[in-house]
């Protein structure tokens, strides 16, 4: 470890932070892992290295985070940045009144009709500025404005917004500075003294007041709190199921056989998979690589129902009703076309057979009776050559099946 160099050393130190063992973190300065690379690891290179599940859980919750905080601090580079297009930021304000929901008002309108409109434009006149109670009526009658959307807790200012109602006032007062208003927060790596500095003005401040005077703030931390109690929570459920099935987890991942033992040690570890957050699908085929078996389908129809009781497909019990339902709604056409009645006629040849015969001649029956529609068109596309020259064969005897069958497929 004396040898380290920086970028090594600065990986070490990270990794203890995150209580990540010793024979792990060799792992990573063994492959040359550096803190600046970390964030791009690939989930198969990540598995090398920590091979014990809970812990690469933990490696990767930790490397997005990171991610989260790199995001946050280019969102304040961005915020620091001088714009050199007003016209683009112009529109891109006005794109965000109609896009973001945010309130679009006249404020000439509103100083005109408000009690206090008629002092603030005077007073403007008399100074060719806003005193400072003055300015602070322009901030409150903008407050009361912004109270309904501010109160929702899923709305939330940000720069965007301020520079929108500073554009208003000064629009409205051409003299009045825009860092009276508002000024822009600065990061930690722009500052001078080395520490980030928050947002400051009259609109900043008045908003603070409105959150705190709601309570809005109050509920903002609590739903916070909760959903970060939730997060551990579900964390610790992972961790616990990990270490419960680690056996189940490991005998998936080398075996297939027999199938049914595959099945009831999928059943058994259903935690660990509900409870694992992947970043893509092809991470998750990675974990549980069972599902690369051409009979994972059932694996699949497994959890789901584990995950929605009695909500999955039953198609002998729920196709009758919606084929029931479907002549209903076209009834015209299901007793007029002709098409429709030569299936029919198929159809009462096989009355009394179960639903596996009779399924598909309904299939094409619903296909012709509710044709797919073009994209971005209501016009209807339907192919009476399709319809008649279908994917579907029936054969009373599939033990042995036509040649006609493998022309079709």
């Amino acid at each position: 470890m004396a040898g380290m160099h920086n970028g090594t050393e600065e990986l070490n130190n990270l990794l203890r932070q995150w209580d990540i063992p010793d024979n792990i973190i060799n792992n990573f300065i063994a492959n040359e892992m550096t803190v600046n690379i970390l964030t791009d690891v690939s989930e198969n290179d990540l598995k090398e290295m920590c091979p014990p599940i809970a812990i690469r859980i933990k490696i990767r919750k930790n490397i997005q985070t990171m991610l989260e905080e790199r995001v946050e601090l280019l969102e304040n580079d961005a915020d620091n940045r001088n714009e050199t297009d007003d016209v683009q930021y112009d529109r891109e304000l006005d794109d965000l009144e109609l896009l973001n929901n945010f309130p679009n008002f006249n404020l000439r309108e509103k100083l005109e009709r408000s009690p206090e409109g008629t002092s603030i434009n005077d007073d403007y006149e008399a100074r060719q500025k806003l005193s400072p109670p003055s300015q602070q009526s322009l901030v409150d009658l903008i407050g009361r404005e912004l109270y309904p959307w501010i109160k929702i807790p899923t709305n939330v200012m940000k720069q965007v917004h301020y520079r929108l109602l500073v554009r208003k006032i000064l629009e409205e007062f051409p003299n009045e500075l825009e860092g009276i208003y508002y000024t822009a927060p600065v990061s930690k790596k722009m500052s001078s003294t080395n520490k980030s500095i928050g947002k400051r003005g009259k609109l900043p401040d008045k908003i603070r007041n409105l959150l705190s005077t709601t309570h809005t703030t109050k509920k903002r931390k609590q739903q916070e709190t909760l959903e970060n109690q939730n997060k551990n929570k579900r964390l610790k459920d992972l961790q616990g199921s990990i270490k419960l099935h680690q056996d189940d987890i490991e005998w998936l991942q080398n075996r297939r056989q027999p199938w049914s033992t595959v099945v009831v040690k999928w059943s058994e570890t259903f935690e660990v998979r509900k409870h694992s957050k992947h970043l893509t699908l092809h991470d998750f085929m990675n974990e549980w690589t069972i599902l690369n078996d051409l009979r994972s389908t059932a694996l699949i129809l497994n959890d789901f129902e584990l995950l929605f009781p009695n909500n999955g497909v039953n198609l002998e019990k729920d196709w009758p009703i919606f084929f029931e339902r479907v002549k209903t709604l076209h009834s015209k056409r299901y007793q007029e076309d002709s098409l429709v009645q030569s299936w029919k006629v198929r159809l009462n040849e096989l009355e009394g057979n179960n639903l596996d015969l009779k399924l598909p001649l309904q299939l094409n029956i619903v296909g012709h009776l509710i044709p797919p529609r073009g994209r971005r068109s209501k016009k209807i596309k339907h192919s009476l050559k399709e319809a008649l020259n279908n994917i579907f064969v029936i054969e009373q005897e599939p033990v042995n099946p036509r040649p006609s069958l493998f022309y079709k497929s």
